[in-house]
């Protein structure tokens, strides 16, 4: 760990800018050929000025997932479904955290995975 980090260190310092970005953009290259996937992230809750809201994007991934995720995961969680008009059912199954559910869309295979971060609380004390 220590080595990596003296590397990382000897490389910013050592090699300018404009040679850095070039040894960046063919590392990605690289990478893409062993790995040829993107990534993309949802977060489930967003930030919107003073407090916290649930995304619209990942309510409606977790809606979508909820109909593949019975049949393909092996282990799912129930949450309680938001009463409407046109829901009659009390349960919701998704995905458990770090299942994974694949899908195809319009012929390409989509890798779902549902990973959960905790953040430690910082809270501030006087």
């Amino acid at each position: 760990m220590a080595t990596t980090m003296f590397v990382s260190t000897m490389f910013l310092r050592l090699v300018p800018p404009p040679l850095r970005n070039q040894i960046h953009r063919y590392f990605r290259k690289i990478t893409y050929y062993f790995h040829p996937y993107n990534r993309i992230k949802f977060h489930e809750f967003i930030a919107d000025e003073n407090y916290l809201m649930r995304s619209s994007a990942y309510i409606a991934i977790q809606t979508y997932l909820s109909e593949h995720s019975s049949k393909q995961a092996s282990r799912l969680k129930a949450e309680e479904a938001k009463r409407s008009n046109n829901s009659n059912t009390p349960l919701v199954l998704t995905m458990d955290d770090n299942e994974e559910i694949v899908d195809e869309y319009k012929g390409i295979k989509v890798k779902w995975v549902l990973n959960k971060i905790t953040q430690k609380n910082t809270g501030l004390s006087s």
